[in-house]
């Protein structure tokens, strides 16, 4: 199989997203973000395991007017003697404690609100429980507790939602959102040691467009989710300027992560700091299948099902009482056992949804409740304590040695930034374009969007004869090695379609029967500057395509090449090398180059002799092995360590 050249020009919204893995060294917080896990912010870098509940209980949670310090504290103490570390809480649930100007934006909330919530926090932090605050959720967006016209907390029900859609959907609402409610809450609770982070949306599918996501709307205005993306890219940046290390993300369905990755926010709202540092699942059994399920599918599983960034994960809601068997699920899960579950399948916690349950329990399900958090915590976190050798004045170094400085690791491993000298590499840099099929050239096909989870304004489909095909361009500035995805749907069984590049065949791919808008790796292909068409063409027809997206590998960046393409035949050995480098053909190599990180030839620091190269004198490092072969350019990366 040969892939051939890809010369890639955007036809529609041009879209470049770079991605890199900065970050600001902070000793601020007591957890931090390792990877795709969260850890102790102490130098031990010992695993943090989140072992909580949810409180919406009205005098404690739910609504900061109505706060009560006596109740938060019997609240917290109900969890440590239950053996939790953690609480959840849903302090802005309704959001009938915010204010709102003439112009309908967020002016503010009401009066002590800010003070109640610095109030649960020192109570938190006293009683050793971290706290994870949630900022809105899917109520926003429903009238609910009597309708429309019902006033609730002195607005009325429909003025509330309308001015909740103005803040999420309008530059004018979220700033004033920020600059009236997030950047005072930080001025009053400042780096709490009992701070763990903020929910920024939860269950933001409930209220997203139902052509955006199939998971099941219940809100009475309806964003898009381009609207919500921007939001969240927004918020998320402002709290990470006023406050580095609070962790931030968005709670819902596990098939929610991709929605909101680090390319989708950045696109939509241009903030580099402002992506998620973890994703949050919520899973009901009597709602939800399997594919869902953190319980049944283990973290890389999950990131593998639905895609999106590699990031930690907590379980932001389950059932109390554990893991009941239902038409989704076959598998019964104790609470003890639940934990377990999460534990050993890589995650980093979970919440149940407790306060109606658990305050009204009785005695043999609180019991068993519990035992179930008490007997997870004796196996696995009793020395866990996130404050045990956190110093918030302690400083920490990044990778440069400095105190609380700037370099990071970049893509490729190398220290960066800071004042290392050494400027971040844009060849280590993940791009991600995105190419609608419906903005692309249609034969034969129509546009459409008839059926829910589509991005965009739709999706190609009636691929019924020969020739029927949707073609997309593209332009991309580096030359790489890219993945090729397709969003698609296929409702009526497995079916199969072509995939050619700039007229030529790539190869037969197949789209598995699917309930929803999935998406697929269907190729891996080298990409140069330019212009150059990906096509779609009938085989069996009747799939819907959505749209296509590749994602440059940061490691297999190379420039200034013309002619590009890869053949099975052609490999190397051993991969990675050290001292010598074997080009395994048949065929008589004509002329080779290699290239290092910049793109820059280093062919004068090797030896080649008979499909030979000594590379011995090479820094360790990747690079990439140009060879042309009977008037063929074919390419490899290497690895010389």
């Amino acid at each position: 199989m040969k892939y051939s050249i890809m010369k890639i020009l955007f036809l529609l919204f041009p879209l470049l997203v770079a991605i890199n893995s900065y970050s600001q060294c902070s000793n601020n917080f007591p957890l931090k973000v390792q990877g795709d896990s969260i850890i102790l912010n102490d130098g031990t870098e010992r695993r943090f395991f989140v072992s909580g509940m949810v409180d919406n209980n009205k005098a404690s949670g739910m609504q900061l007017s109505t706060y009560d310090a006596t109740e938060m504290e019997e609240e917290l103490q109900s969890y440590v003697l239950a053996g939790c570390n953690a609480m959840r809480w849903n302090a802005f649930l309704k959001g009938i404690d915010i204010t709102w100007d003439a112009s309908n934006n967020v002016s503010g909330v009401k009066s002590g609100c800010l003070e109640a919530l610095k109030d649960g926090l020192d109570r938190a932090y006293k009683n050793k429980i971290m706290v994870q605050i949630v900022l809105s959720t899917a109520h926003f967006q429903q009238y609910g507790w009597g309708g429309i016209d019902n006033v609730l907390g002195g607005i009325r029900n429909g003025d509330r939602v309308d001015n909740f859609y103005k803040m999420f959907t309008t530059d004018e609402g979220t700033q004033a959102y920020i600059d009236n409610l997030i950047k005072p809450m930080i001025a009053e609770i400042g780096n709490h040691p009992a701070l763990m982070g903020y929910v920024i949306i939860n269950e933001a599918y409930g209220m997203t467009d139902p052509q955006d996501t199939p998971f099941g709307v219940w809100a009475d205005r309806t964003p898009r989710l381009v609207h919500f993306q921007r939001y969240v890219n927004k918020v998320v940046s402002a709290i990470h300027t006023a406050q580095p290390g609070a962790l931030c993300t968005v709670s819902g369905v596990a098939g929610a992560r991709q929605m909101y990755g680090d390319a989708e926010l950045l696109a939509a709202g241009g903030e580099s700091n402002g992506l998620l540092d973890h994703f949050q699942y919520q899973y009901y059994p009597i709602h939800h299948k399997a594919t869902f399920s953190p319980f049944l599918n283990d973290l890389k599983e999950m990131e593998s099902i639905w895609g999106g960034d590699s990031k930690p994960v907590i379980a932001g809601e389950f059932p109390i009482e554990g893991i009941e068997t239902s038409e989704y699920n076959s598998v019964d899960m104790t609470p003890t056992e639940a934990y377990e579950t999460l534990w050993g399948n890589g995650y980093s916690g979970g919440f149940t949804w407790e306060n109606i349950i658990y305050k009204n329990a009785n005695s043999t399900l609180k019991n068993a409740i519990d035992e179930g958090y008490t007997t997870f915590k004796n196996n696995h976190l009793t020395t866990l304590d996130p404050w045990e050798f956190w110093n918030p004045t302690t400083p920490c170094k990044d990778c440069n040695g400095d105190d609380n400085g700037f370099a990071d690791y970049d893509n490729c491993g190398v220290c960066s930034g800071g004042n290392t000298g050494i400027e971040p590499n844009s060849l280590c840099i993940t791009n991600t374009y995105s190419l609608e099929a419906e903005e692309g050239t249609l034969v034969g096909v129509t546009e459409q969007n008839s059926i829910s989870g589509y991005s965009a304004s739709g999706y190609v489909g009636n691929f019924k004869s020969n020739g029927h095909e949707v073609t997309v361009t593209a332009n991309i500035e580096s030359a790489s090695i890219h993945e090729i995805w397709v969003y698609y749907h296929t409702p009526s069984g497995n079916k199969k379609l072509d995939l050619l590049v700039n007229g030529n065949a790539v190869g037969e791919v197949s789209f598995n029967q699917n309930a929803t808008f999935e998406k697929i790796q269907v190729a891996k292909v080298f990409l140069t500057e330019g212009t150059n068409t990906i096509t779609i063409r009938k085989n069996m027809g009747y799939t819907y395509i959505d749209k296509v997206e590749l994602i440059s590998d940061p490691v297999e960046i190379i420039t200034n090449v013309d002619e590009v393409s890869e053949n099975i035949e052609f490999d190397i050995f051993p991969n990675p090398a050290s001292d010598e480098l074997q080009v395994l053909t048949s065929e008589e190599i004509e002329a080779f180059s290699i290239f290092d990180g910049t793109g820059k030839s280093v062919n004068q620091n090797v030896n080649y002799n008979s499909n030979i190269i000594e590379v011995s004198s090479l820094e360790n490092g990747f690079y990439i092995l140009k060879c042309e072969i009977n008037g063929v350019t074919y390419f490899k990366k290497f690895l010389k360590e």
